[in-house]
């Protein structure tokens, strides 16, 4: 694995959006917290939005959904960033559930 940085368009903060960068180091940027990814004790409410991307990008390569289809890392990011945007922020059925939704 390498260090891919990745861009996304943040329309729930700014009107009309503003890009925000994310870097993927070869961890998926989850650090010590990696592993937990796979586990039941995996928190999803404690990530911020670049580890709940991280997250499923690691979700998705892992399990070779993005290889089987040749889905570029940028893409899916971006697919996971129009996810996120169409989500109202509900208190319950919001990106986080999403992410959850995908972890288990």
């Amino acid at each position: 694995d390498a260090e891919v940085a990745f861009d996304v368009v943040d329309r729930l903060s700014a009107p009309g959006g503003k890009r925000i960068n994310f870097t993927c180091p070869p961890d998926h940027g989850l650090g010590p917290n990696v592993g937990k990814v796979y586990s039941w004790g995996w928190n999803v409410l404690a990530q911020d939005d670049q580890q709940l991307f991280i997250a499923l990008l690691q979700i998705y390569e892992r399990s070779g959904v993005m290889s089987e289809f040749n889905i570029e890392r940028d893409t899916f990011a971006r697919f996971c960033s129009e996810v996120r945007y169409r989500y109202n922020d509900p208190p319950y059925h919001n990106f986080h559930h999403a992410v959850d939704v995908c972890q288990t």
